[in-house]
Formats: C-alpha cells, structure tokens, sequence
C-alpha cells in the first residue's frame, strides 16, 4: 500500500490535493477578478469612469487579461529555474497591494484605476497561472488524476468568478462606497492567497540537469505545437468579449437589475461545469474532435448576445456560452500538453519521466 501510494503521489497524498487546494485559491483570486471584470465593466461606465467611453475603460480588463497570457512565459521560466516559492510570494503581496491601491482611486480618475487594476492586478495573475498548473502536474503520476486536478484548479477560477460577480454587484449597490467595496474584495482576496501559499508544496528539483537541457528551443522548432499556441491565442482572444460586455449589454437593453447582476454569474457557473465535464468526454469523442466542436460552437454562441433582448434570450445565452467557453479553454489546455512531446513539457513533465525511472 505504502509504495502505491508513492508510485501514485511522490510527494504524498496530502501534499498533492492541498496543492490542489491551493493552485486553485490563486486561480479563484486571479483569474476569478479577470473573468469577473464584466461588473467593474458596467459599474464604471455607469458610475465610477463615467466621462470615459466602454471602449477605453475595456482597456483595463484586456490589459489584465493580456498579462494573464503573456507572462505565462515568465512564469514558466522562473518556475523551471527554481524560484516558484518566491515568486507566489511576490505575486501574492503585489496583488492585495495593487487591490487595496484600487480602493483608493479617486472618481473619474482613469489612470489611477488603469494602474492598480490593469497593471497592478493583472501583472500577479499572469504570474499564478503557469505555476498553478504545472504544480498540479507535478504532483500526480497518473495522468487521469492529473486530468482531473487540473480540471478542478481551472474550475476554481470560474467559481471565483461566480461568487465575484456576485459578491461586487451587492456591494457596489449596497451603499457603502467604491472603495469599501473593492477593500472588502481585496481582503478576501488576500485571505485565500495567505493560505494558497501556506498549503502549496512546491516539489524538490528530481534531476537539475534536466532543466538545463535545450528542449525549449525544439519546441519552438516543432510546428505543430506552434500552430497549437496560435489557435489558443486567437482562441482567448474571442472569448473575453461577452464576458466583459454581457452585463453592460443586458443593462443598456432594459433588463431588470436583478437578472443584469446574475448574468455573468450563470456563465461562470456553467464554464466551472464543463472545465470539469469537458475532459471526462475526450475519450469518447477524442480531444481534437471535441476541441474543433467546442470552439466552433462558442464562436457561433458569442454573436448570441447581440440578440439578447428578452430575460429568457439572456438567460439562455448565458448558460450556452459558459458552457462552451469553459469547455473550450479547458481543451486548450490539454491540446497544448497533448501536442507537446514528453521533453518540451517543462519541470513537471521531467519529475514525471525521472518518477518512472
């Protein structure tokens, strides 16, 4: 039993799923305020940024959201170079500090929020990202228990999302100010980051030498996973525009202010569903299959909101698009660590291959 358990864990059963729990509280912190940002989306352009237009405040949110993407590469590097610890440590403080600086942006002052909430907010979650999957990784053998914590740290996010549309919609309408509001999220949010970072076990490097090795540079060389990154690049980069207009649309167009506030909440519930439904289905229908399916649906689901004139029309495309759109970045996910060989995945796959020796 003690030697299936190792073979199964390498560092321990307890060690692996409280990193689980951990990877996911970054995930819930960061990426929950990127897929939430559709409320301060509408709460700014009603309220708090009134005399700047929806397209220059969504510049806040794409700037958050290109930093969750783009420093995914600094992370990965850091995170192979042996300074995952600190750098969660970093990325931890500079978040709640950016957040409570939020608090303190005065009204109509555009640059102040770009600063705190774009920048500050979006440089830390780009920093979480990387390692909270690949930590995950690192600490299961079998690839269906990998599937599965990935899937759960992933969803984390969504669920994230679900409770923050929730809780700032209450919040920002409740009476006690902008800035109470966003203290009392950044609280929250500084909470979950102390304990992500307590329970997180970052794995001892098996074989440093595998590190050193030039395996990124055949991976940049090796087509198909390049034609992979582009397709999830151009991927996310539809994904985001009914999360950050959909609750501004539904406003514009007449809905009650109770359906407004929980219509970006039923997409984020239902993109938590599929991120964990989504991969039980690849072995049936096969991960390149159900990806194309996915993404071509979510595409399509998009230009549904643009007929979302009714409670039932928002209603329905609401659930439709969180469910396709949580299906679709969780296949991503896998399409990229599918096509990638066994020696361009990075730290976590080199603990794997060294695990079986």
């Amino acid at each position: 039993m003690a030697e299936t358990a190792i073979a199964s864990y390498p560092c321990g059963a307890f060690r692996a799923w409280s990193t689980v729990f951990g990877s996911g509280l970054l995930l819930f912190c960061g990426v929950g305020t990127l897929q939430s940002f559709g409320v301060y989306q509408d709460y700014y352009s009603r309220e708090w940024l009134s005399n700047y237009t929806a397209s220059d405040i969504s510049w806040i949110g794409s700037v958050q959201a290109f930093f969750e993407l783009a420093l995914g590469i600094l992370g990965g590097k850091l995170f192979e170079a042996g300074y995952c610890r600190p750098m969660l440590i970093f990325a931890s403080v500079l978040f709640s500090f950016s957040y409570f600086m939020l608090s303190l942006a005065k009204q109509g002052q555009y640059y102040q929020v770009f600063l705190s909430h774009g920048i500050g907010v979006g440089i830390p979650t780009g920093l979480f990202f990387v390692p909270a999957c690949t930590l995950t990784l690192s600490h299961f053998k079998n690839e269906t228990k990998q599937a599965l914590a990935v899937g759960i740290v992933l969803a984390c996010g969504s669920l994230g999302a679900f409770i923050g549309a929730i809780m700032l919609n209450y919040l920002f309408n409740s009476g006690i100010g902008f800035a109470w509001s966003i203290r009392t999220t950044a609280l929250l949010s500084t909470v979950c980051l102390l304990i992500a970072n307590l329970v997180i076990t970052v794995p001892p490097r098996v074989n440093h030498s595998l590190s050193s090795q030039k395996s990124p540079q055949k991976s940049l060389l090796h087509w198909p996973y390049i034609l992979i990154c582009m397709s999830v690049f151009f991927t996310v980069l539809g994904c985001y525009f009914p999360l950050y207009l959909v609750q501004l649309f539904a406003a514009k167009h007449g809905m009650s202010g109770t359906l407004v506030f929980y219509s970006l909440a039923i997409i984020n519930i239902c993109s938590m569903c599929s991120r964990i439904c989504a991969p039980a289905c690849v072995k049936k229908i096969g991960l390149f299959k159900l990806s194309i399916i996915s993404c071509t649906l979510n595409g399509c689901a998009t230009f549904g909101m643009l007929a979302c004139y009714t409670p039932a029309g928002l209603v329905l495309f609401s659930i439709c698009y969180g469910t396709l759109y949580g299906s679709t970045l969780s296949l991503s996910t896998s399409l990229i660590v599918h096509v990638a060989s066994t020696e361009n995945t990075g730290y976590a796959r080199s603990i794997y291959r060294n695990s079986l020796k």
